[in-house]
Parts: structure tokens; C-alpha cells; sequence
């Protein structure tokens, strides 16, 4: 008698042969995988995002607030200009206004707050029309600026006014930056 056609005929290969297990295995054996890689990059990495004085920040916004207020009172603008991998700043302000002898620029990068420059300029001269112009007193403290977006913040010594706004360095073009914008 003959076997019927749909006989029992069984795979003897071991189970590693097959592709399924291995597919089954594989999806949490990446998962687990991903998992500590993440951990790793979580644990040595900084969250440069979030400030570690945020607290102290939220109260003095207010403060941050009236020295934009007090700079559109005075009408005060900055023009920015690239130098060959420096920066010039022109200030303008009311007519009659004392500028200062020197001011500070801050260049904080929105997600990298350990690349964050502050840098000094020091009145270099006054243009006919009264604006001041100010030079970098140390040229070297931009160099190795990453170029990409920034928040620039242009403020006096005593921090009685400040003006902000963004640029994208290297500065290809001039950035004004105007109070009154704000």
C-alpha cells in the first residue's frame, strides 16, 4: 500500500535554522540594545537646554524685561557687522543720548550653553550722525565660533539696557537690532 499524498514527512533541521526565531529574538535583543545605548548618551551627556539656575532666571524676568523697555525709551539700535571673523558694532540711540565708553555682547547658543561667548567692545570713535562705534577689545575671543544661529544680547556696563535679537555666524550681512522692534 502506498502512502498517502499527504504524508507526515517532518523537517529534521534544528530550530537556529529557521528564520523566525531568529526575527523573534532579534526585536528585543535591538530593543535592549537601543535601550543602553540611550542610557549611555543620557548619562554622559548635558542637558544644555535647561539652565541650572532656572529658578533664579524666572525671577529676574521682569528685570530682563524693563532693560528692553528702557533701551526702546532711549531709542536705542545696534548695527552688527562681520570683520573677516570678527564683529563691529554701531550704536544709535535719541538724540543728546551719552553713549557709553563700552559695552557687552553676549552670543548664546540655544542649545550649547557651554559655547557661550561674552565679549567686550570698546568705543572706537563717533560717526557725523552720532552713532558710536565700537571695536572688539580682545579680537581673539571669537575665534573658533561655531557657525550657526545665535541669540545675541547687546547690553551697557551696568546693565541698564539691553537690546537681543538672532544671527546665523559667520555674519554675512549686516544685523540691526532696534528697540523699538521689540
Amino acid at each position: 500500500m502506498n502512502a498517502p499524498a499527504h504524508s507526515l514527512d517532518r523537517d529534521t533541521r534544528p530550530w537556529w535554522h529557521y528564520p523566525w526565531p531568529w526575527i523573534l529574538f532579534g526585536i528585543p535583543a535591538l530593543t535592549m540594545v537601543a535601550g543602553v545605548i540611550t542610557f549611555v548618551i543620557a548619562a554622559n551627556g548635558t542637558d544644555g537646554v535647561v539652565a541650572e539656575d532656572y529658578y533664579k532666571q524666572g525671577l529676574t524676568i521682569n528685570r530682563t524685561l524693563a532693560r528692553g523697555r528702557m533701551a526702546a525709551d532711549m531709542g536705542l539700535a545696534a548695527t552688527l557687522v562681520g570683520e573677516g571673523g570678527s564683529l563691529r558694532v554701531q550704536l544709535v540711540g535719541r538724540e543728546g543720548l551719552q553713549l557709553p565708553a563700552a559695552i557687552d555682547l553676549t552670543l548664546a547658543h540655544p542649545t550649547r550653553g557651554g559655547q557661550d561667548r561674552r565679549v567686550t567692545f570698546s568705543r572706537a570713535g563717533t560717526q557725523d550722525d552720532g552713532a558710536g562705534m565700537y571695536r572688539l577689545q580682545d579680537g581673539a575671543a571669537l575665534d573658533g565660533l561655531p557657525a550657526g544661529r545665535w541669540h545675541v544680547i547687546v547690553e551697557d556696563a551696568t546693565h541698564a539696557w539691553r537690546l537681543d535679537g538672532n544671527l546665523v555666524w559667520p555674519l554675512q550681512q549686516p544685523l540691526r537690532i532696534d528697540a523699538a522692534d521689540r
